[in-house]
């Protein structure tokens, strides 16, 4: 019933009206936690998971999709046989 709701930062707006509404219509109590992540650099995640470059990279990081491109840039700088192809 609740897809995609993650925020950074705050409860995403929507969030209450959803879990009065299924409050509401089913007679359950919707508990949200908050969870701490990791941030990774582009460099950590490709020595990490062990790849060079990529053919398509799609981006939906809560408004921080620029500063996930910056650490792409930044480590292409480093490494220039691992810009994206294009």
């Amino acid at each position: 019933y609740i897809l995609n709701m993650s925020c950074v930062g705050s409860v995403h707006p929507l969030l209450p009206q959803i879990c009065c509404n299924i409050a509401r219509e089913f007679n359950v109590e919707v508990k949200v936690e908050s969870r701490a992540a990791d941030v990774w650099t582009w460099s950590r995640l490709q020595n990490s998971c062990n790849f060079r470059g990529c053919e398509v990279l799609v981006v939906d990081t809560e408004g921080y999709d620029a500063q996930i491109l910056r650490s792409l840039i930044e480590h292409c700088r480093w490494y220039q046989n691992d810009w994206p192809r294009l």
